[in-house]
């Protein structure tokens, strides 16, 4: 995606402090002495400025005034960082950093770039679209971070820290309205119960009725449609238009201290999509080539305007997640032990129109019955010229999952136990288990005053047994559990009798080893190399023709080197890094007819990074980025015998970020905040396959917000307007190339322009 986004913010900092009464009521000049950004990068607390890794660090103002609902938001402000939905539901969340990424849409996959909420992994890519309210930092990682923080952060991780309990009884109550009949309603409290023991409550509802508009007319129930195994689901026919919000968020904490050394903490979260309606915009492609003013090659007409299309069906996301954290950490002075479990479930079910027209040509259903587990202890200190980290870690994440591909328009037949009219299907059962081990350690030695080794290594032991089978449904002239009447060869998954068994285990290291250089306190040089790792896995032949030896790919190691300065002078920080990737097994994501496949191929990314934040007492907060980045996946099948060099999926040559914002005072906690952020990125495609209809050209957005702070009683008040996509702008967010099947290609774009008024009571 190609993006510029601007952005008047409701912050008087981008990086500072919290919309409470001591940050509304600060002056342009305290605004100056504001405290640096403390980040947990290395798994402690340690300011930005003496953190030798490429880190984009957000506060609690930046994620409100920016606006951003969800994790897939912060990638308008990081260099770097591309994130991708799928059919504009929220399904799922597709993240690329430093172009680093494998965009596969099936439910049981782990991303490279690795997502964690409060310290704590979330593995799905379905909950990789973390809700953002009650936030008091994130932080974006660049580059490898499997030493300290696991498996799967081959890219980098974005790590999501939320507000904590108090020892004071504070919160905020916040709501907003705007077009499309949207609406927000949020708060959070936080009771002190005695002198040790805190609780805090947040929650959030977002509402619309949808932007993507479709024509008013009775519809098919695709419960109607849908046969095999894909659940029942009555009200898929709702009245209204496409790519709705409906979403709940619930978030419950208890912190306990007996005493200084000694605390413990409890977080649960629960949330749901409740029947969010996704839809596709649809371009003719009758010959491999678009054709705005054409049809596919059934005939069927194709409104080419955004936004907006006439499918057979109207299909939806159900999500429902849930997440227990318990941390313990006890300090005994020069060390400390800490320790996490976490317990989550995702339940998804997934239905979309597969071609976005309104002939019944495809549809495409999934059903995810998840859970993950982790546990972790680790033990900290110092010494004198240093500090050490060691710990072990394990993971289990099982999943139940089906999937169904069902093409109406082919068959058609009637017969015993057939579903007159609707044709022929596949009906894909999977389950995976994985199981991962790990120790790990860290250790950082001063070897003068000014001169730092950072040294790490990370063994993971890693299982996975995985079963599927196929099958071939609402055909009469083939029994159930063959497909051989559809030219499926021989020893393909859809042919089998039986589920097919596969099992991989793996020993996975990752490590670091890092020189560090800081002469004082305003300026830290690093040079470094970090080998990562991800996790082996499998890929999923939803049109059931391949056979089970393609379907395992290998783990990935990346080998990363890269060198990297920051300087702090007064007002002004800016870091800049150039880095060097090579892989000898990257896991590209392919997309061959109607089916995926990851394979593992030699690849090369280069690139560099800068980044600028300016902020004085006059109220000026300026933020920029840039990123350049050469990424190539090498000896690639593009046609039977011919290998060629393609470039890596969601892997912008080009992105930067801007943002700038002015603070006025109008008096005595009265305040004027009005600022832009912009975000650019050059072209990317979605499949290793390049092609035209793969591909998203560079497009520009803008956003405009104003906020006014003032008094109400005791507490602080902001009135805000914020209007997104200025300009309305046709951002591509995915594209899928359907043109030798039905003719089309079917595309997600950004949101249109929208608009909110908001208040905010912080108290």
């Amino acid at each position: 995606m190609t993006m510029l986004r601007l952005t008047l913010l409701a912050t008087a900092s981008l990086a500072t402090g919290g919309l409470g009464k001591a940050a509304q009521a600060q002056s342009a000049d305290e605004r100056a002495e504001n405290p640096p950004i403390v980040v947990t990068a290395q798994r402690r607390e340690q300011e930005l400025g003496e953190v030798g890794i490429s880190i984009t660090a957000f506060q609690s103002d930046d994620v409100e005034g920016l606006g951003w609902r969800d994790s897939e938001d912060i990638a308008a402000q990081v260099p770097g960082l591309v994130a991708r939905s799928f059919s504009g539901s929220g399904s799922i969340g597709l993240f690329s950093l430093r172009g680093v990424a494998q965009n596969d849409f099936n439910d049981h996959q782990e991303a490279p770039v690795a997502i964690y909420v409060d310290q704590a992994y979330r593995p799905f890519t379905g909950s990789a679209t973390a809700a953002l309210f009650d936030v008091e930092r994130i932080e974006v990682l660049r580059g490898p971070q499997g030493t300290l923080f696991g498996r799967n952060a081959t890219g980098g991780l974005i790590n999501v820290v939320n507000r904590k309990p108090s020892q004071e009884l504070e919160g905020y109550l916040a709501g907003g309205m705007g077009t499309y009949g949207s609406w927000r309603a949020e708060g959070a409290v936080s009771v002190p119960l005695s002198d040790t023991l805190s609780t805090r409550l947040s929650v959030r509802a977002l509402g619309s009725d949808g932007y993507f508009r479709v024509p008013d007319r009775p519809r098919a129930n695709p419960a109607d449609l849908v046969f095999g195994d894909f659940p029942v689901i009555s009200d898929a026919d709702s009245a209204g238009n496409l790519r709705n919000l409906a979403n709940r968020d619930l978030r419950f904490q208890l912190a306990f201290e007996p005493n200084d050394g000694l605390s413990f903490a409890y977080r649960l979260e629960i949330g749901e999509v409740d029947h969010v309606r996704n839809g596709y915009d649809t371009l003719a492609a009758p010959t491999g080539v678009i054709d705005p003013d054409g049809t596919d090659f059934y005939g069927t007409p194709i409104d080419p305007r955004p936004w907006r299309e006439d499918p057979d069906l109207l299909g939806f996301v159900d999500k429902r997640y849930s997440n227990h954290t318990f941390d313990a950490e006890v300090d005994f002075g020069s060390w400390q032990v800490n320790a996490q479990a976490a317990f989550g479930a995702l339940d998804k079910t997934y239905l979309e129109d597969d071609d976005g027209g309104p002939f019944a040509i495809g549809l495409f259903g999934t059903d995810q019955d998840g859970e993950h587990h982790n546990l972790e202890l680790r033990a900290s200190g110092q010494f004198p010229g240093g500090n050490w980290q060691v710990g072990a870690n394990h993971l289990r994440i099982e999943g139940d999952y089906f999937a169904i591909f069902q093409f109406p328009a082919i068959t058609g037949a009637s017969g015993p136990g057939v579903f007159d009219g609707f044709g022929l299907g596949y009906d894909t059962s999977y389950s995976l288990e994985t199981r991962a081990t790990a120790v790990f350690g860290q250790l950082e030695l001063d070897l003068t005053d000014t001169v730092r080794l950072i040294g790490g290594l990370r063994w993971t032991g890693e299982e996975q047994d995985f079963a599927i089978s196929v099958r071939c449904v609402d055909d009469p002239a083939v029994p159930p559990g063959t497909c051989a009447a559809f030219g499926v060869e021989p020893g393909s998954v859809a042919s089998l009798p039986a589920p097919a068994m596969l099992e991989q285990d793996n020993d996975l290291f990752s490590g670091r080893l890092q020189l560090e250089y800081a002469p004082d306190d305003e300026h830290l040089f690093w040079l470094g190399y970090n080998r990562g790792v991800k996790g082996g896995g499998y890929a999923i032949p939803l049109d059931g023709i391949q056979v089970a030896s393609r379907l395992p790919y290998d783990p990935e190691t990346l080998h990363a080197f890269e060198a990297g300065a920051r300087l702090t002078s007064g007002d002004l920080t800016a870091s800049a890094s150039a880095f060097a990737y090579v892989y000898e097994d990257y896991q590209g994501f392919v997309i061959e007819g109607l089916t995926t496949v990851i394979g593992n191929f030699p690849a090369r990314i280069y690139g560099g990074e800068a980044e600028l934040r300016y902020r004085d007492a006059a109220g000026w907060d300026i933020a920029a980025g840039l990123s350049l980045l050469h990424a190539r996946v090498h000896d690639v099948e593009v046609s039977p015998g011919t290998f060629a060099t393609q470039h890596m999926t969601l892997a912008p040559s080009t992105s930067a970020n801007l943002a700038i914002s002015r603070t006025v005072n109008l008096g005595p906690r009265h305040q004027l905040v009005l600022g832009v952020d912009g975000n650019y990125s050059s072209s990317i495609y979605f499949n290793t396959l390049n092609g035209p209809l793969v591909q998203a050209d560079d497009y520009a957005m803008a956003n405009a917000r104003a906020a006014v702070r003032l008094p109400v009683g005791a507490s602080d008040g902001e009135i805000a307007v914020q209007v997104t996509n200025l300009f309305n702008s046709r951002a591509v967010d995915y594209s899928f190339d359907l043109s030798l099947f039905f003719g089309n290609v079917l595309r997600t774009y950004a949101p249109p322009r929208q608009a909110e008024v908001s208040l905010r009571l912080a108290f």
